[in-house]
């Protein structure tokens, strides 16, 4: 079950469409949702030809401080009416960047919800790796101008007999149990024993069947596309509201030169995917 629900705010555009989905969930699992507003104090630096009188930092925190207490208030101000528990925490950070804050605070969480990058300096590019890779907890990663929804109704699960992939599915569960339909595909299974098995797919399907999943295995061949895009194609045509999938089974530096299904989920994808490491 998710208990407790975390949304980072960059106090940006996308923090609508973060809260939004927040809320939807926190409804549906009876759960907390805390929104974490980060200050981000600016350190003075000793170098002798930038250095700065102390006034100046002490005027620029108070800044910052301003900018962070304002979206704090305004997001108290859209969870006021709402039905569910709720928080805003506005919390100042003089040392670790933003993304490490987010991290601290998703590591008592079930799950976190952030939105997709728009470009490649985007702020959700790194707290997006780092809080899948350092938080031990799930992600949902919402596309940029993505319409929230309420739930998600049919979900398709991208299975490789990985760590990564395991994970996905165990954190997704108060979903998939939802969901009025689950697709679980294989792109391109190796059918040894040392990979997918006879049967790719089946004794993942065997065991969400334990849990109350009635799930429906596809065999998905990528045609000469990229797995990423293969899944990609799988969703869309069949209507799906969310893919699960394991992230960064690949070192994240390896992603970032040759690609790879993370990278290519995290920058393509144009429906909410839930990524667990």
């Amino acid at each position: 079950m998710y208990k407790d629900i975390l949304v980072p705010l960059a106090n940006t555009a996308a923090d609508d469409l973060t809260l939004a989905y927040g809320i939807a969930l926190a409804r549906e699992h009876d759960a907390h949702l805390s929104a974490l507003v980060t200050v981000a104090l600016s350190i003075p630096f000793g170098f002798e030809m930038t250095s700065f009188p102390a006034e100046i930092y002490n005027q620029l925190h108070e800044m910052e401080r301003a900018r962070g207490e304002a979206l704090a208030q305004r997001m108290r101000e859209r969870l006021r009416p709402m039905d569910i528990s709720w928080e805003v925490r506005c919390v100042e950070s003089p040392m670790l960047p933003t993304f490490d804050v987010a991290v601290m605070h998703a590591r008592h969480a079930d799950l976190t919800i952030v939105p997709g990058a728009v470009d490649r300096a985007d702020y959700a590019n790194a707290t997006f790796a780092d809080l899948l890779t350092g938080s031990g907890r799930p992600v949902l990663v919402l596309p940029p101008k993505h319409e929230a929804r309420s739930s998600f109704r049919q979900v398709v699960v991208a299975w490789q007999p990985t760590r990564e992939a395991t994970r996905a599915v165990h954190d997704a569960l108060p979903i998939l149990q939802r969901a009025a339909r689950v697709d679980v595909i294989v792109v391109d299974p190796k059918v040894d024993d040392a990979h997918h098995g006879e049967a790719p797919g089946a004794d993942i399907a065997t065991h969400l069947a334990r849990h109350g999943v009635h799930a429906n295995v596809v065999a998905l061949p990528s045609m000469g596309a990229t797995t990423a895009q293969a899944i990609m194609r799988f969703v869309g045509e069949s209507g799906a509201d969310l893919l699960v999938a394991g992230g960064y089974s690949h070192s994240r530096l390896r992603e970032h030169v040759f690609g790879g299904v993370t990278h290519g989920l995290f920058w393509q994808s144009p429906f909410p995917v839930l990524f667990s490491h």
